[in-house]
């Protein structure tokens, strides 16, 4: 039992690691493009802390669209990866300056994968109450004539958030 909690304590711990390299990243998004909002930041950071220690994120994207497609170099994707060994854990920010977001919409997207899936709607429910975010469906933005590209890995422990811009 003392094990167990043990664990589950550096889970948590691991995962608010990841989660607060990403809310740099979007610190500097607010700096350059002026959002999201310190509100949302926060809000954000604990949902990514939340789903990262539940292991139930495919990948996570924030940033601004316009007609249905992300902008480019105003949006950053996060993939969630399980690894056996120690991957790169660079630095955050380096986010780009030089995107054009007038006229475009802040937006959030989020892919739950195959553990999410598996789970029971009681631990679905348990995990969405936590969140202080209330995800609805919805259609992810295209990338247009665009491709993701990663661009740095955040990683703690044995899971790694894999950075992607649009370029």
């Amino acid at each position: 039992m003392y094990s167990n909690s043990y664990t589950n304590t550096y889970s948590i711990t691991y995962a608010k690691y990841l989660a607060s390299k990403v809310a740099t990243d979007l610190l500097q998004m607010q700096l350059f493009h002026g959002r999201p909002s310190n509100q949302e930041i926060n809000d954000y950071e604990q949902e990514l802390a939340i789903f990262l220690k539940e292991g139930c994120l495919g990948y996570i994207v924030y940033g601004f669209k316009r007609n249905g497609n992300w902008v480019p170099g105003a949006v950053l994707r996060y993939d969630a990866q399980s690894v056996l060994e120690l991957a790169r854990d660079d630095d955050p920010g380096d986010v780009s300056p030089l995107a054009q977001v007038q006229g475009a919409a802040w937006y959030s997207f989020m892919i739950y994968n195959s553990k999410w899936a598996g789970l029971i709607d009681a631990e679905k429910n348990r995990i969405m109450r936590e969140s202080p975010i209330e995800r609805n469906y919805g259609i992810e933005p295209s990338t247009g004539s665009y491709s993701w590209s990663t661009d740095k890995s955040y990683s703690r422990s044995n899971v790694s958030l894999y950075r992607q811009g649009l370029k």
